[in-house]
């Protein structure tokens, strides 16, 4: 290797006269790399930048999250950052931890018969030396790994050390870095080959896949089911290379539908690799072993939980027996510390916790073993369900709040959902009651209407359960365009309500009532069952409810069209739902002014308005009534002429439709619809109408919103 100048080569002269090393001769005993390293560019980059500002850099992580490799990947491309080299050290797990010091000492070449000086023999040659020591693989001789480690720093002020380990050595100057999952694609994040190659993991996945098959390519008719695997295995480099295993003998579709029992198809005799990464089921059991027994018994049922959960809940569901209820947050600590839980805390700085899927069903049988599987399951019903009775209860007080923490927990409430359908049709009509109003703001209609066609297809009594689940039902049936059906469950559940006296619940029925006759034509009955529920309400000083309904009437106002009397009520309700900071309410006043507006002429005018309904909308999280504000927004552009745009918007919202599965027809809105797009459609031509619709179609939802809500964006 020549030197580039003679300035290069004075300095390294400079450097052998003192004693150190030429910067020109790179020592280290780095393995080999058996294959290439994909991506994880900025991990690589933050733990450069960890190591130039700390001495000790603890990599922590599940087993199979790659932390091995990305500390070799990190010490090689430090190679020029230590003058006198990288040295590593793999701890054999079956290494007498007394023996540590001893086996690190052996990758400086000392030896030294007595254990009790080696120690000291080490340090004395470490020195004034340059170097980065990496220490590989040091969960079972944690302690003794640290005393060395914290020796050998305290001794050589030039010393740097990367360890990896699924647990943090607790050394003084420590810094703790968690290896993450390589980044997966979201649902809608893998529509092209393109967008897939994005992300680390379907990177990873396509070389190591070319590696074993070279026919293999990713192209449009796997790139889904690529994009899925990496999703379901959560990143987890191990696990996408035990799933790439088996390319050459299933194709990617295959290999994700058998993703349920990822132990079993996980699998693979990989030559140079220690056993227990031979599976990803004997690298987790690894990680099992070395737990105490209260967190192994922790670790187990947290596979109750799909998805998220908060401590409350693991409180709740997992604190019984080996583990009280005031033992769990301690223990949920050493579960997050031996990197076997993942710890976030969201926008609102509130501590979410989760499983990995690969972890979840490795604890799952260790659950099943155990025996614990159906105590947790009841356990963990027991929890969601009272946590959705709270929620139904606060539905009109703090519908927002309330709807932003059952989507947080929504699979846990699927999941919990499942359990009562398959063990207690009562328990079952309990949850999906609860939930009915949550599905039909949410946009979750498919699955709401799935689930109350099963629970009100069995016996039920006339109970407050049944009644609920009738009046979401009905609603839902409203939104599926199904007027029949909802009117009839709309008015057994009055009927129920009215025998169990429960006069809210009336009123709140008889709401639903409202809304079935109206989307089945009879504005005359819809209105007087509204004005019957506000009197209600009126009578019991609920204003959240006095306001809702109020909305309900300007909505039946508007369709006559009485545009004074409907802008007149949403006047009225505005000022309030603002002091309330009601997103809902806030939405449905502006959007009948807007109604009022766009009816009236005034495109310019139901422009603004639409918009500021559409934040609201936004804030409120509900995607239907977004679709309803940026199809107003359209119809204001085509009364200004701005064709292109509105009719991109059209598309948009038609697809957003499809997906939600919303099928139902509003006569007024169907009317201006027709008024303001027919001509718009003219002017554009066959031509570009399907260009502008077919451009709408494939953006994403908040890629929509934006859109509508940038008026020079035409």
């Amino acid at each position: 290797r020549r030197y580039a100048s003679m300035a290069e080569l004075a300095t390294d002269l400079g450097r052998l006269a003192n004693g150190g090393r030429a910067a020109g001769v790179s020592r280290h005993n780095l393995p080999v790399a058996g294959s290439s390293f994909v991506g994880r560019e900025p991990e690589i980059a933050e733990l450069r930048a960890l190591l130039a500002t700390s001495r000790l850099v603890t990599i922590t992580g599940a087993g199979g999250s790659g932390k091995t490799r990305l500390a070799m990947e990190t010490a090689r491309r430090s190679l020029a950052d230590h003058a006198d080299g990288v040295l590593q050290v793999s701890l054999d797990p079956e290494l007498d931890p007394s023996l540590t010091a001893s086996a690190i000492a052996e990758s400086f070449a000392v030896v030294d018969q007595d254990e009790s000086t080696v120690l000291e023999r080490l340090a004395a040659e470490i020195g004034n030396r340059d170097l980065l020591l990496v220490v590989d693989d040091c969960d079972h001789a944690l302690d003794e790994v640290a005393r060395v480690v914290e020796t050998l720093l305290a001794a050589t002020p030039c010393l740097r050390v990367v360890a990896t380990s699924r647990a943090i050595l607790n050394v003084p100057g420590e810094r703790v870095w968690t290896a993450p999952p390589m980044t997966v694609p979201g649902d809608a994040q893998a529509t092209s080959v393109e967008s897939a190659l994005q992300f680390d993991s379907v990177r990873l996945f396509v070389d190591r896949a070319s590696a074993r098959d070279p026919r293999f390519a990713l192209g449009a008719a796997n790139v889904g089911a690529v994009a899925t695997i990496c999703r379901r295995l959560d990143g987890i480099p191990l696990a996408i290379e035990l799933a790439v295993a088996r390319i050459p003998t299933m194709s990617p579709a295959e290999i994700a539908r058998r993703l349920d029992d990822c132990f079993r198809l996980l699998s693979a005799d990989r030559r140079g690799v220690l056993a227990r990464h031979q599976t990803l089921r004997a690298a987790l059991d690894w990680s099992n072993e070395l737990l105490a027994e209260p967190e192994r018994a922790l670790y187990r049922r947290l596979a109750g939980f799909a998805g998220g959960f908060d401590l409350e809940a693991a409180e709740a569901v997992c604190g019984f027996g080996t583990v009280p209820a005031d033992d769990v947050l301690d223990t949920l600590g050493h579960l997050v510390d031996r990197s076997l839980v993942v710890c976030r805390r969201d926008e609102r700085e509130e501590t979410r916790y989760r499983l990995l899927e690969p972890l979840r069903q490795h604890a799952a049988e260790k659950l099943r073993d155990a025996g614990e599987a159906d105590p947790v399951a009841r356990r963990h019903y027991e929890h969601f369900a009272a946590f959705a009775d709270l929620a139904y209860a606060e539905r009109i007080s703090q519908p927002t709040a309330w709807v932003d923490r059952l989507e947080r927990d929504h699979e846990n409430l699927r999941s919990a959902l499942a359990w009562a359908a398959a063990t207690d049709p009562a328990l079952d009509l309990r949850l999906a009651g609860a939930l009915a109003w949550f599905w039909q703001m949410h946009a979750h209609y498919r699955e709401g209407r799935q689930a109350l066609r099963r629970v009100l297809a069995r016996e039920r009594g006339r109970t407050r359960e049944a009644a609920r689940a009738l009046a979401g039902a009905s609603i839902l049936a409203v939104w599926g365009g199904e007027a029949a059906a909802a009117s009839g469950s709309a008015e057994e559940s009055l009927s129920i309500w009215r025998e169990l006296g429960d006069q809210r619940e009336v009123a709140a029925a008889l709401e639903a009532i409202g809304w079935s006759r109206w989307f089945a034509g009879d504005d005359a009955a819809a209105l007087a069952a509204f004005e019957e529920g506000l009197a209600t309400f009126v009578r019991l000083g609920d204003e959240a409810m006095v306001n809702r309904t109020k909305l309900a009437i300007a909505q039946v106002l508007v369709g006559v069209p009485d545009v004074e009397r409907a802008a007149a009520l949403a006047h009225e309700v505005l000022p309030s739902a603002i002091e309330q900071r009601n997103p809902r309410d806030i939405h449905f006043a502006l959007h009948f002014l807007a109604d009022c507006a766009l009816i009236a002429g005034d495109a310019a005018r139901a422009e603004v308005q639409y918009a500021d309904s559409l934040r609201a909308a936004v804030d409120s999280g509900d995607p239907s009534e977004m679709c309803f504000e940026i199809e107003g927004i359209a119809m204001s552009l085509a009364g200004q002429g701005r064709d292109k745009k509105a009719l991109v918007l059209v598309g948009a919202v038609r697809a957003e439709r499809e997906r939600l599965g919303v099928d139902f027809h509003v006569r007024f809105w169907d009317a201006l619809l027709d008024r303001f797009l027919t001509p718009a459609r003219d002017r554009l031509g066959p031509q570009g109408i399907t260009s502008a619709e077919a451009e709408g179609r494939v953006m994403a939802l908040f890629t929509v919103v934006e859109y509508a809500l940038t008026s020079h964006r035409d």
